[in-house]
């Protein structure tokens, strides 16, 4: 079984790979489609983007909920755009569409990653079969988890970045080398430091969860009007 970790980056997603043995970088994708083709032994994906987005009569209180759990920490947590505005042309329309739908705005932050949003809806929507294998995590929340509860510095400073970074090398003896091996090879413009360092936390989540250990937090609805499940994965230490 080989269980992964992905995030978003500038150039598109970023993976990094269990085997059940060690930890390594998978590489970054353009496309999320390709990530899947590439690597079609992998088996669990926990990724960083909204899954089960929010209709006129089904409405996702997901985001709402994992700010109550991380209140320090709330501004990670952007609020997940209703489907139809995923088909905005610009931002003001997105922003529209979501007030009429939702009953408040858009932040810029989401419409930038709406793109990535619509891939993975699109993907659950044509392979069913990956319902249950491709699940929404949140790398702030998770390493929020893994400290014991103990908030970090962001992960935009250089402190943040060595918080997480200790935290990983508990867990992940290879840490060093897929961080090396995942800067190395890309330029900053397309990859930074802590798009890796959320893949890989999301990918030690998927680890330490791969026997039905997994935590949720689950939206009162249970699933979108498509049938996709709205829950947010994690693992309690």
């Amino acid at each position: 079984m080989v269980l992964a970790g992905v995030d978003g980056c500038k150039y598109g997603w970023v993976l990094v790979k269990f085997d059940g043995v060690k930890y390594s970088y998978g590489g970054i994708y353009k496309e999320f489609q390709s990530l899947i083709d590439e690597n079609p032994e992998i088996s669990k994906i926990l990724i960083d983007i909204p899954i089960g987005l929010s209709s006129s009569n089904k409405l996702r209180t997901l985001d709402k909920a994992l700010r109550n759990k991380i209140s320090r920490r709330s501004s990670s947590v952007f609020n997940a755009p209703c489907r139809k505005a995923l088909l905005a042309n610009n931002y003001h329309e997105a922003k529209e569409i979501n007030k009429t739908i939702e009953g408040k705005g858009l932040s810029k932050q989401t419409y930038f990653i709406q793109q990535k949003i619509h891939e993975v809806d699109c993907f659950l929507q044509a392979n069913r079969n990956w319902l249950d294998y491709l699940l929404e995590s949140h790398p702030e929340f998770c390493f929020f988890c893994l400290s014991g509860g103990k908030y970090l510095d962001k992960k935009s400073t250089a402190f943040g970045v060595e918080q997480r970074k200790r935290i990983l090398q508990k867990h992940i003896i290879e840490m060093d080398d897929v961080l090396h091996d995942a800067l190395n090879n890309t330029l900053r413009k397309e990859l930074k430091i802590d798009d890796v360092l959320d893949a890989m936390c999301l990918c030690l989540i998927n680890q330490l969860g791969a026997t039905d250990k997994l935590s949720f937090i689950n939206d009162p609805l249970g699933f979108d009007e498509f049938g996709i499940p709205m829950k947010i994965a994690y693992y309690k230490c």
